[in-house]
């Protein structure tokens, strides 16, 4: 069985142009803006349609992006206060 085209969807096409619409009115008050944008795909085909566009000072939208990121894992890495920790050999 074959698979689809994987063509690029009307709908990704509309975002794109809102996310170029987005950036031009942002970058009139900000130094650097970065959007990035994902969507499920749904035409039979595996992953995910993605989209990154940015405007303004390269080093940075990098760097933010960078320190969201590295924020991000650290977040992930610290245990969680909801969840108990293990038991030891000895509790019941």
């Amino acid at each position: 069985m074959s698979k689809p085209a994987c063509d690029i969807p009307e709908e990704m096409r509309e975002a794109d142009r809102l996310v170029t619409e987005a950036l031009g009115k942002l970058a009139e008050h900000v130094d650097a803006v970065t959007i990035l944008i994902s969507k499920r795909r749904e035409d039979g085909c595996d992953g995910t349609w993605r989209m990154v566009n940015g405007s303004g000072n390269f080093y940075a939208r990098f760097g933010h992006a960078k320190e969201w990121v590295l924020g991000c894992e650290a977040d992930m890495n610290r245990p969680s206060p909801t969840v108990p920790p293990p038991l030891n050999d000895g509790d019941q």
